[in-house]
C-alpha cells in the first residue's frame, strides 16, 4: 500500500512544511485548508492516514474527524495544535479516538515513528475487515464490496472500470 497521508490546516505554511518533510520520506501527501473539502477528498478515495490541527476558523479538528468517522472509520488520526489544554487532549482522544496528539512545533523523527506506526494499524484493520466481509459475504457481495474498496483505493484498479475491461 502506497505510504499516503492526508493534512487539514488552515495555515498554508504548516501544510508546506509538511508536504515537504514527508515528500522527502517517501510520504504521498494530500493537503487541504477547507476541512469541507478533505471530507469531500474521503468519500471518494482511501485515507490511510490523517493529521488534523485541533483549531481551525471553518470547523475544529475534532469536529472534523467526527464526520470523517463515519465515512472511514480505520483511518489512523493524528491531531495537532499549538494551544490545546490537557482537557481538550482528552475530549478528543475520548471524543473521536485520535490515536495520537502532537504539539506544534513537532519533532519530524517522532512524527515519522508515528506515521509508520499508523500505516501499520490501519493495514492491519483493513487485513481485519477483509477476512470479515469474505466470511460473512455471499461470494458475490464480497466481490462487489472487494472492487469497491479497490476503486477507492485506487480507480485505475477496479475490477470493473473501464481500464480493467479493455485488458
Amino acid at each position: 500500500m502506497i505510504k499516503t497521508v492526508m493534512i487539514i490546516d488552515d495555515e498554508a505554511q504548516v501544510l508546506k512544511s509538511l508536504q515537504r518533510m514527508l515528500g522527502r520520506s517517501g510520504w504521498q501527501v494530500i493537503t487541504f485548508v477547507n476541512p469541507a473539502d478533505a471530507l469531500e477528498f474521503a468519500r471518494h478515495r482511501i485515507v490511510p492516514l490523517v493529521i488534523t490541527d485541533f483549531r481551525m476558523p471553518k470547523m475544529t479538528g475534532t469536529e472534523f474527524l467526527q464526520t470523517l468517522e463515519a465515512i472511514q472509520p480505520v483511518s489512523y488520526k493524528i491531531m495537532l495544535s499549538a494551544h490545546a489544554s490537557r482537557h481538550d487532549i482528552v475530549q478528543a482522544v475520548a471524543s473521536v479516538g485520535v490515536h495520537c496528539f502532537m504539539e506544534k512545533p513537532w519533532k519530524s523523527s517522532r512524527l515519522l515513528e508515528e506515521l509508520n506506526a499508523g500505516l501499520e494499524y490501519f493495514r492491519l484493520m483493513l487485513r481485519a475487515e477483509y477476512m470479515h466481509n469474505k466470511d460473512m459475504m455471499s461470494p458475490e457481495q464480497f466481490g462487489l464490496w472487494y472492487n469497491a474498496l479497490l476503486k477507492k483505493i485506487d480507480p485505475s484498479v477496479a475490477l470493473g472500470s473501464d481500464r480493467a475491461e479493455r485488458t
